[in-house]
């Protein structure tokens, strides 16, 4: 009798060891995928599609998901249209692709303004024509007969136009090279060669946006911190009304409120 009492006592201690010890397939996704964590980054919004989350037997959850995209994006962009459920699970599977998912889409929200189809044209003095491109803004280096139609195009299209209809020709430049602005222009692609960019930096968040002054990558930084932790529900004291205004839109979506 004594032997079974003990057996049967190994045998739940067992198990009581199992239950409290992730599964190694939990372990290696994990570390296979370091967005993924294991506690809410918001306490305000429970995503009702977090069971896509989900992980072999271990409960995960992420710090971006649909209902949060769509909240911002809706809140950011209140007087354009506002994207739909399809457009924010592209988005927040592309921004969990990388890995810091809230600072990625914090870094969308400066560069864009969460506008997907966002291009800005910029002629170099060596004639080349410099396309920040996406939700990202990743630079797009047009040279030759490119650049130069790409140029000519500033003067004819509106803003809009130009975003529906991008100029033609191939990027000739880092990770973009051999793309197409309107390649870059997919979510998916642009967040996947942001990242590479950021790489490229060392992972620099002051270097990103290209600066190399050492107070304008201070200035990026903190502005960007902001931001990622008004995606976390904190609005934090920043100087400049618009930066202020927009951290407060991206707190109140985030926190269920209205817009202003």
């Amino acid at each position: 009798m004594t032997d079974r009492r003990t057996l049967a006592a190994m045998v739940v201690l067992c198990l009581v060891c199992c239950l409290n010890c992730p599964a190694r397939g939990a372990e290696a996704t994990t570390e296979a995928r370091p967005n993924i964590i294991r506690s809410w980054h918001n306490p305000w919004i429970i995503p009702p599609d977090v069971d896509q989350f989900v992980r072999g037997d271990v409960i995960l959850s992420i710090g971006i998901y649909p209902a949060k995209v769509c909240a911002v994006q809706h809140a950011i962009r209140w007087r354009d249209h506002a994207w739909d459920d399809g457009m924010c699970k592209i988005v927040t599977r592309a921004a969990n692709e990388t890995k810091d998912p809230t600072q990625s889409l914090a870094r969308a929200i400066n560069e864009s303004d969460l506008v997907h189809r966002a291009i800005r044209l910029t002629l170099r003095p060596d004639g080349a024509v410099a396309a920040d491109v996406g939700l990202q803004g990743v630079r797009c280096v047009l040279k030759g007969a490119d650049a130069r139609a790409a140029w000519r195009s500033v003067g004819v299209l509106t803003h809009e136009k130009l975003q529906q209809h991008p100029p033609r020709g191939r990027c000739t430049n880092g990770p973009a090279r051999g793309l197409t602005i309107q390649q870059l222009q997919d979510p998916r692609i642009n967040f996947e060669k942001s990242e590479q960019v950021f790489d490229l930096h060392g992972r620099d968040l002051g270097a990103y946006n290209g600066a190399k002054d050492p107070e304008r990558q201070r200035a990026y930084r903190a502005r960007i911190g902001a931001i990622e932790a008004a995606l976390s529900g904190v609005e934090v004291k920043v100087s400049g009304s618009r930066l202020r205004k927009l951290v407060r839109q991206i707190v109140a979506a985030v926190r269920g409120g209205r817009r202003s």
